[in-house]
C-alpha cells in the first residue's frame, strides 16, 4: 500500500490502519473464548442437569470463589441437636430447572425437617447457570413434630380405664356388687383372733356349765318321775375333787 502526501499524513492512517485490525482480533476472540471454555472446562456442571444429591455431615464442599464449607448445615430449628442427621439423600421435583427438592435424611419419627434449602456456588457468577461441581450444600431447619390431637385422645381414654379398673378392684374388696354393698357377708378375721378361738375350744369345761349340765339332768328326770309315785327321787350330788396336776374332776353321783 503506497500513501502520498507528506509522512505525518502517512503516519496518522497508518495508526487507523492498526487500531481497526487489532479491535477486529479481540472481538474475534472474545466471541470464541466462551466456546473454548465451556469444552474444557470439566470442574463445573450445567445446573439444571443435577437430579440428585448425596451430602455428608463430615464431608466439605468445593469452592472456586467462595470458600469450602460443610456439605449439611443446620440453620435452625427446636429440635434437640442429637437428632441432626449424618446423610441426607435429595431429589430434583420438577425438570425445567426449578430449584425444587425433595430431602431424606432419615430422621427419628419425633422429628422433621422445616425449611431446607440446595445452596451451589455459580461458576462465574451466583446465578450462572453452570455450578461448580462438588460445591452444593444442604441448609436445613430440624424441628419437632407436634402430638396429634388423636394421641392425647388415644391416651386419655387409657389412663381413665385403668383408673376405672383399680376402683372396682377396691369396691369389690370391700363386699360391693351391683346391688349394693353386701351386708351378710362375714368380716375377716385375723390370725391372732383365729388362734385365740381355738385355744378356748380345747379347753376343759368349765364348773359352771358342769353344774347346768346337771340341773339340766335333775329336771328331767323328775320329769320322767313324776307319773309312777312309788319310786322316789335320785338324790344328785356333785363333787370337786382336785388332783394333784392341778386340773378339778368332778364327779356326778346319782
Amino acid at each position: 500500500m503506497i500513501f502520498n502526501g507528506s509522512n505525518q499524513t502517512n503516519s496518522y492512517f497508518f495508526t487507523i490502519l492498526l487500531q481497526i485490525c487489532l479491535l477486529a482480533v479481540f472481538t474475534e476472540a472474545k466471541n470464541e473464548r466462551p466456546e473454548r471454555l465451556y469444552v474444557d472446562r470439566r470442574d463445573r456442571i450445567l445446573r439444571r442437569d443435577i437430579q440428585h444429591i448425596t451430602l455428608y455431615a463430615d464431608q466439605y464442599t468445593t469452592g472456586r470463589r467462595l470458600e469450602p464449607a460443610p456439605q449439611i448445615q443446620r440453620i435452625g430449628g427446636n429440635a434437640p441437636g442429637k437428632y441432626a442427621p449424618k446423610e441426607v439423600h435429595c431429589y430434583r421435583l420438577t425438570t425445567t430447572g426449578e430449584n425444587q427438592w425433595e430431602c431424606n435424611g432419615g430422621l427419628e419419627a419425633e422429628v422433621e425437617f422445616g425449611a431446607f434449602k440446595i445452596s451451589c456456588e455459580g461458576y462465574d457468577y451466583t446465578e450462572d447457570p453452570y455450578i461448580v461441581a462438588g460445591s452444593c450444600g444442604f441448609l436445613y431447619e430440624l424441628n419437632e413434630k407436634p402430638i396429634s390431637v388423636w394421641v392425647w385422645i388415644v391416651g386419655t381414654f387409657i389412663v381413665l380405664w385403668i383408673i376405672a379398673i383399680i376402683f372396682l378392684c377396691c369396691l369389690k374388696k370391700e363386699g360391693y356388687t351391683s346391688l349394693g354393698f353386701n351386708k351378710h357377708r362375714k368380716p375377716r378375721r385375723s390370725t391372732a383372733y383365729a388362734t385365740r378361738s381355738r385355744s378356748h375350744r380345747k379347753r376343759a369345761p368349765s364348773i359352771s356349765s358342769l353344774e347346768s349340765a346337771s340341773t339340766l339332768n335333775d329336771e328331767d328326770a323328775d320329769d320322767e318321775d313324776e307319773p309312777s309315785s312309788s319310786k322316789k327321787p335320785k338324790k344328785v350330788a356333785v363333787q370337786k375333787k382336785k388332783r394333784k396336776n392341778d386340773h378339778l374332776q368332778i364327779v356326778i353321783n346319782i
